[in-house]
């Protein structure tokens, strides 16, 4: 519904070592589910406006959030991948879990991308993902990448009812593949989008603008 944010490529963690991953969130803005926090303010007013205006004010609306947190999951064939990113204007922080002995933990901040992979052989060192890779894997790291995406609807955009997203009255706006649902009252965020067909895949804006504190980690080295 609104741009795939990242290609379908996906690395995958290799024992001894790590590949630098574009994690599988082929269906973030696609077709996943965002539930953001409750918020208070009276009316917003973008119920009553057309899909595209709706859509605008939504993507501006994260663009100007100072930070978000993007939790969720993300079912994708057999595989159930565990997202849990923190994201600021110039930094983010969080973990990707591919299954009870895989997982990958990310930070971006002074301009460099850092992974550290666990396996059944336990955790690996910080590495500094090389630039010719970092834009594909840190696209879902930059949150003014992730509201530009929101602005590129795939197929017809159309209003939906309007409804309750973790307590909050949330208007839904839906595409060929995927429901955005933005919120009716305060500053009118996204609150969820989700895969219209399933809710197996979802994942939750949430704590808009709370402060994201990064530091890079030690000792990193720069990955082969």
């Amino acid at each position: 519904m609104f741009s795939r944010l990242c290609a379908s490529e996906r690395g995958r963690l290799q024992g001894g070592g790590v590949a630098a991953l574009a994690v599988g969130l082929t269906l973030l803005l696609a077709g996943c589910g965002l539930g953001g926090g409750t918020q208070g303010g009276g009316d917003n007013g973008v119920a009553a406006k057309s899909a595209q205006e709706i859509l605008a004010e939504a993507g501006a609306a994260l663009k100007a959030a100072q930070s978000v947190h993007l939790k969720g999951t993300i079912k994708q064939d057999d595989e159930t991948i565990l997202v849990d990113l923190r994201l600021s204007r110039d930094a983010a922080q969080g973990s990707v879990v591919y299954g009870p002995d895989r997982s990958l933990e990310l930070i971006r901040v002074g301009g460099k991308l850092y992974q550290s992979a666990s396996t059944i052989a336990g955790p690996q060192p910080w590495e500094i993902v090389p630039a010719s890779e970092q834009d594909s894997l840190g696209a879902f790291l930059d949150l003014g990448r992730i509201a530009d995406q929101m602005l590129k609807p795939e197929g017809t955009l159309s209003k939906g009812r309007t409804t309750t997203v973790a307590g909050q009255l949330a208007i839904a706006l839906r595409g060929s593949e995927s429901v955005l649902y933005v919120a009716t009252t305060g500053t009118p965020y996204p609150l969820r989008v989700a895969d219209s067909g399933s809710q197996d895949t979802a994942l939750d804006f949430l704590d808009y603008s709370t402060p994201v504190v990064v530091t890079p980690p030690r000792d990193a080295v720069q990955a082969p």
